[in-house]
């Protein structure tokens, strides 16, 4: 039993190194729970097997997070939750439903793994986090998603939207249209980093489902 606890947008990209992990190693447990704090606090990040609730610890003792909630990841079955229904912005999380499309590419062969993928300007200009590849340079897709799980990068964020579909714009349609199809009723993606300005809402109810789907549907 493994309880996440991700306090601030930073953070956010231990999700994502979570799901590489699990879907190309296949070394992650039967059980995951994941958190998010709604505000800006003192706390970090918290692993336990011991079966506790996810806290954050602030200057007056641990307090429990504002929206939680544990899954089981083989039957999906809900362990226990609070605010799992309540808006927020996901930050990093957005980057789930990419990871969901680009791997759906690889599946129908779209793209493969060794698919060079050129540094745009629109690519090249997102904000840190950021890979530092310069405008015209290429990389493979297999270390274009290494860099956007293990490191959250934006720029090769929008280089694996465009690559896709094009444009960042036609890929958070994309992403938000898979979002409903996918029962994420609370969803929207405006860009697919999760950088502020794109308007990304979303639960962390609807991002349990996106988990399980990714894990599902992309295991191998």
């Amino acid at each position: 039993l493994t309880y996440i606890c991700v306090d601030g947008i930073y953070m956010s990209s231990i999700f994502l190194f979570l799901i590489w992990a699990y879907v190309y190693n296949n070394t992650m447990g039967g059980m995951f729970g994941y958190g998010f704090n709604a505000s800006p606090c003192f706390g970090g990040l918290t692993l336990s097997a011991s079966g506790l609730l996810p806290t954050h610890a602030f200057a007056g003792g641990e307090q429990p997070i504002f929206s939680w909630i544990a899954v089981d990841r083989i039957s999906g079955h809900v362990i226990g939750s609070s605010g799992e229904r309540m808006i927020f912005p996901p930050a990093s999380m957005t980057k789930i439903l990419l990871l969901d499309l680009v791997f759906d590419g690889i599946r129908l062969r779209r793209w493969g793994l060794d698919t060079l993928l050129t540094m745009s300007p629109t690519a090249h200009a997102q904000p840190p986090s950021r890979m530092g590849l310069m405008v015209g340079d290429n990389i493979r897709l297999e270390d274009a998603i290494s860099g956007v799980c293990v490191d959250s990068h934006n720029d090769l964020a929008v280089l694996l939207g465009e690559g896709l579909y094009g444009t960042e714009a036609r890929m958070a349609e994309a992403m938000t249209m898979r979002a409903k199809t996918l029962g994420m009723t609370s969803t929207y993606f405006g860009n697919c980093t999760g950088l502020p300005g794109g308007g990304n809402r979303s639960t962390v109810y609807d991002i349990a489902i996106a988990l399980q789907g990714v894990v599902s549907r992309h295991a191998q």
